[in-house]
């Protein structure tokens, strides 16, 4: 194991249902960057109370995080520069690009504040209109406050109108995100 390239992490993982996919697809893109042959590229799975894991070639091993370093094959590997692939809440908290920044190691997306204030699409999107950005429009209801069938239909015909998206305000909506085209199909999302 010779390392003369520049090693590129790919930081996968999920604290949802998706965390299996994310591994698969972090694995497809770390091929990705050695086929280029301009870089190495190893994965870095992140795990909720445990370990992280370094994955390269055909070797794992814990991560040290707080020299964020691992021994593979008898070599001390650090990534120089970070990809970030996670799903659900670690893609969308801004937790890991706060500790890539602490790291002082550059990673790919938003910085951790734009990323935790944009977590909230809500929020998010009235702060973008507050700036005189154009933005989707938008109805927010909390799940114990949503109104009556035909109430719920009337609004969302007279603010949004059809077709329309329904997703969760926070976090990435795993499987939870309906395109609704008439007014019929509310009945079954909601």
């Amino acid at each position: 194991m010779k390392m003369k390239k520049k090693l590129v992490g790919v930081v996968v993982g999920s604290t949802e249902g998706e965390h299996e996919q994310s591994v698969k697809e972090g694995f497809q893109i770390v091929e990705q960057i050695n086929n280029s042959g301009k870089y190495d590229a190893c994965v870095l799975e992140v795990l909720q109370d445990q370990p992280w894991k370094m994955h390269y070639g055909s070797e794992c091993a814990d991560v040290d995080k707080i020299m964020f370093k691992a021994k593979i094959g008898g070599h001390t590997l650090k990534p120089e520069v970070i990809l970030i692939q996670t799903r659900g809440k670690l893609a969308e908290s801004g937790e890991l690009q706060a500790f890539f920044d602490r790291e002082g190691i550059p990673f790919s997306n938003s910085g951790a504040i734009q990323t935790k204030h944009t977590n909230n699409k809500y929020e998010a999107i009235n702060m973008l209109r507050g700036i005189g950005l154009p933005v989707p429009r938008s109805l927010l209801y909390k799940s114990f406050d949503i109104p009556k069938h035909d109430e719920l239909v009337d609004r969302i015909e007279k603010r949004i109108g059809f077709p329309c998206f329904i997703k969760p305000n926070t976090g990435n909506g795993y499987n939870i995100m309906w395109m609704l085209h008439q007014i019929f199909l509310l009945i079954s999302a909601t």
